[in-house]
């Protein structure tokens, strides 16, 4: 009786293995074909105790595909407590990404002491972290060691990113992009830069250009007059408002002719 028990228990503990690795299998297939919520459904099958930290991880990868990065966040705090070494990297995007630089630049250091060789993208990171904690001499060295073939598109994005408003690089690449017909690019760049709110007069001057020049595609021209209208909206500073009165106006007595009038009712 004893040995048919034991042998129906083992019998069972394989079954359920044996399921487990199914799910598993099934979640990684669709996590690979961008089914992210099927892959999410096949993982959460899997019974809470016999959940690792691959199992974590990939139920992370989902949730971040989906765009939910607190359940991502959550998910990959998990693995990282089961395995720290293998989850340190998604967890450097995780913090960087919700604006907690100085966990995501411990993360980096962590990994770069184990003798991990850093990618790239981990470098951007580990530069802009540095550059927005003040600590522009070591950022520059990495810029200058790790990024030094960088073309000026990439070190740009890296310039917003960092919050450098008072940088010229930003509109003196958008306008070098728009002159030679990189319009991707500069929309990327001029995207970005209304994002992180770089309004210097460097950016105004910028979409003045793109609203005026006729070689544009008239949905980045419309974008750019967008941003204008919503810039101007928000200035409530009496010198600022004095300031741009006369680029507004210019600006506003354009948009008229360039574009249908609904677009002055956003």
């Amino acid at each position: 009786m004893k040995k048919l028990l034991g042998f129906s228990l083992c019998l069972l503990f394989l079954c359920l293995t044996s399921c487990n690795k199914l799910y598993v299998d099934k979640a990684s297939s669709y996590y690979v074909e961008g089914n992210y919520q099927e892959s999410l459904d096949y993982l959460n099958k899997i019974p809470k105790k016999n959940t690792n930290y691959n199992t974590f991880v990939l139920k992370g990868n989902n949730y971040y595909a989906l765009g939910n990065t607190q359940k991502a966040f959550e998910n990959y705090k998990i693995a990282y407590a089961l395995n720290s070494n293998i989850i340190i990297r998604p967890l450097i995007s995780i913090y960087f990404y919700n604006e907690d630089i100085t966990k995501a630049l411990y993360l980096i250091h962590q990994l770069e002491d184990s003798g991990t060789l850093l990618t790239k993208e981990e470098r951007k990171i580990e530069y802009v972290c540095l550059y927005r904690l003040d600590d522009k001499i070591s950022a520059n060295k990495v810029l200058n060691e790790y990024l030094s073939d960088l073309d000026n598109f990439e070190i740009t994005k890296l310039k917003i990113l960092t919050f450098d408003n008072t940088s010229t690089i930003i509109s003196q690449t958008i306008l070098e992009l728009c002159e030679i017909n990189e319009y991707k690019k500069a929309e990327e760049l001029l995207d970005m830069s209304y994002s992180y709110g770089n309004f210097n007069s460097g950016f105004l001057s910028v979409l003045s250009y793109i609203i005026e020049n006729e070689n544009i595609d008239s949905e980045f021209r419309a974008k750019a007059a967008y941003y204008s209208s919503i810039i101007f909206k928000s200035i409530n500073n009496i010198k600022q408002s004095s300031y741009y009165s006369d680029y507004y106006y210019k600006l506003s007595q354009g948009l008229q002719i360039i574009f249908p009038k609904q677009l002055m009712k956003i």
